[in-house]
């Protein structure tokens, strides 16, 4: 079973441009961008828009060289993020840096073709359809544009192999995702009304959230039936922590909590589907649950002793 490509998603800004560039020379940017379009049909107004809708180019601006001989980091974290929100604009940069990349995208291209060469038969027969991106500065045709028209089609080629194991995510989405706010409270987490009541210091509210998030592990879940109601309350006490006050907090304290619920929500309605449409075993959906509630902690602690 595949897993989800969005719940990959470095929590760390400072990783978040590595990963990305990973998954442009890589094999499962459509599993990616397909989600994330799911996330956006679904939620539309889950978060603002951090720039407007426009075409890559416009959207680069005066970064397009840094982007082609340095990678992803010269956007900075704001326009990262922009991307996520626009997923149609990482096909349109996976095709600008596989046709332009200076030398650093060659290295990222080339290292991922040796790892793809040593996978599966099914990664293999993808290898060979991007090979073509590490030569392509030679020069070794007459014509430019005969050059440039098979750069496309080996493109076209690579980049329908690397959508194709995620077709099946859009078969079955929804199934799940609409049940999360449906989902009864049980009192436990982010469900505790008393919870966002408190006359804590931010220090201390930032505590008793990371203490709520893990009470997660308080109750087994033996099947996948009882894995995805467990979600689907989680999902509920996301929902409520999003809308509530947080009075102890600052604007911006209250600002990255609430950004960073909406992403973990956002992850667990996505696994809850999955799971529903048997796209995720209840190992692996156990194992990608503990890992996201895991950091869900540690972020709220890591927070707790920072202010």
């Amino acid at each position: 079973m595949n897993s989800l490509t969005l719940l990959e998603i470095p929590e760390s800004d400072a990783q978040r441009p590595a990963w990305l560039e990973q998954q442009l020379v890589g094999t499962k940017l459509g599993d990616l961008v397909q989600q994330l379009r799911f996330v956006r049909e679904q939620f539309p107004h889950s978060s603002p828009a951090l720039v407007a809708e426009t075409d890559l180019d416009t959207f680069l601006s005066d970064e397009r060289d840094a982007v082609l001989q340095s990678g992803l980091a010269p956007l900075g974290e704001r326009r990262l993020h922009a991307l996520l929100q626009n997923p149609d604009l990482l096909l349109a940069l996976q095709e600008f840096v596989l046709m332009h990349g200076g030398a650093y995208w060659t290295e990222l291209i080339q290292q991922s073709t040796e790892v793809l060469k040593t996978g599966t038969a099914e990664n293999r027969v993808t290898s060979a359809s991007i090979d073509f991106a590490s030569k392509r500065n030679e020069r070794l045709v007459a014509s430019e544009g005969k050059q440039d028209g098979r750069r496309i089609q080996q493109r076209r080629t690579w980049l329908w192999a690397s959508m194709a194991a995620a077709a099946c995510v859009l078969v079955v989405t929804g199934i799940a995702l609409n049940r999360s706010g449906n989902d009864r409270s049980s009192g436990w987490g982010f469900n505790n009304p008393d919870l966002f009541s408190t006359q804590a210091t931010s220090s201390e509210y930032f505590a008793s959230l990371a203490n709520a998030a893990n009470q997660w592990f308080d109750k087994p879940t033996p099947d996948s039936i009882a894995l995805q109601k467990r979600l689907g309350e989680f999902s509920h006490g996301c929902a409520a922590l999003i809308e509530a006050k947080h009075q102890p907090l600052s604007e911006p304290e209250r600002a990255w909590l609430v950004a960073k619920c909406r992403d973990w929500k956002s992850k667990i309605d996505l696994l809850q589907t999955q799971l529903a449409a048997g796209n995720v075993s209840l190992e692996e959906g156990a194992a990608q649950a503990k890992e996201l509630v895991d950091r869900m902690v540690s972020a709220l602690r890591t927070e707790s002793q920072q202010v």
